[in-house]
């Protein structure tokens, strides 16, 4: 499952460079599937900058040690990426 709240983009009065900030919450069956998401996204042809990423394994239930492991169990993850562009003339 997946949440995305955008922010009003924001424009810098001397500039035509325009800021969209989304800030994304996700949960991932582990930590590598979560990688390759956030990598997917740094990595997409739009220019962004992940301010910040949030990491818990989800679930500690099912180990027998109620220790719950990024590797193994579901990681929910919390990041804000803002996004890049040149506002149209």
């Amino acid at each position: 499952s997946y949440e995305l709240n955008f922010a009003d983009p924001v424009q810098a009065e001397d500039s035509s460079l325009v800021r969209r900030t989304v800030t994304m919450n996700f949960v991932c069956p582990n930590m590598t599937a979560a990688d390759t998401i956030i990598r997917d996204l740094y990595k997409s042809p739009y220019r962004c900058v992940i301010d910040s990423i949030g990491l818990a394994a989800d679930d500690a239930a099912g180990n027998a040690d109620n220790i719950a492991s990024l590797a193994s169990d579901p990681v929910q993850v919390s990041m804000t990426i803002t996004y890049y562009e040149i506002a149209q003339q």
